[in-house]
């Protein structure tokens, strides 16, 4: 009987947090305001309601042959750091100055293991570029679009690494940011529904301080990383593991 209901509150505890991983990928989809609180509201009743869940599940558990902790989902200091997540830049060759500035703002990034970035200019020579942009655009937990006129015209950025970027988005496989660094109409380019960087999605080009900017791009890229370092502990460290 004492497994059974232990079972059932583990299957629970797996429902919920399909669920949140779900509405997170709305979420980051949405950009009306209202829509976006809502969401925030359900998210907010999910976590509450997965927490009350894993409170169960250790009161249960307290009571089985082989009691163990409850995790809530952290890492205890005994447990191995989480691998970095792979994040993907998809640019045009015109926007590189911009890319390499974006890349400073994000060694804090780097240096804390949180992410491991790569770009085509890592192709070393001999290599097929298309095959190794193919192979870390598809296997990248966060693909950063760095959006210009240049960007939005390019075949390569449009038609190969934008699809696939989408695609990756719409599976929850990868997390598309748009960072938008130059004035161009996008709104209507397929992730113009994604919520964008830096703040209200103003260009970086057009801020009076380009540092704050891209600041306010590097804090976006952090919390999105928590997000899904968060949802990959959730799924591989489960509160009974």
């Amino acid at each position: 009987m004492l497994e059974t209901r232990i079972q059932e509150q583990k299957n629970r505890w797996n429902r919920l947090t399909a669920k949140l991983d779900a509405l997170y990928r709305e979420r980051d989809r949405e950009t009306r305001a209202e829509e976006r609180l809502r969401q925030d509201a359900i998210i907010a009743e999910t976590e509450k309601e997965r927490s009350e869940v894993e409170q169960a599940l250790s009161a249960l558990e307290m009571h089985g042959p082989q009691p163990k902790p409850l995790t809530m989902g952290v890492e205890t200091s005994q447990s191995p750091h989480p691998k970095p997540l792979k994040l993907f830049y998809s640019y045009s060759h015109k926007d590189e100055a911009w890319r390499e500035r974006l890349e400073i703002s994000l060694a804090l990034l780097k240096r804390q293991g949180i992410i491991q970035a790569w770009h085509d200019r890592q192709i070393g020579a001999g290599d097929e570029w298309a095959k190794q942009i193919s192979e870390h655009l598809e296997s990248a937990d966060i693909i950063l679009l760095l959006v210009s006129p240049d960007f939005i015209a390019s075949d390569y950025c449009w038609d190969i690494e934008l699809a696939c970027a989408m695609d990756l988005h719409g599976t929850g496989e990868a997390c598309v940011i748009p960072v938008i660094l130059r004035e161009v109409d996008w709104q209507g380019a397929p992730f113009g529904k994604l919520q964008a960087l830096p703040k209200d999605a103003k260009p970086i080009k057009l801020w009076d301080d380009q540092d704050t900017a891209f600041a306010d791009v590097a804090r976006g890229i952090r919390k999105a990383t928590e997000r899904l370092l968060g949802l990959r502990m959730k799924k591989t460290h489960p509160p009974w593991s």
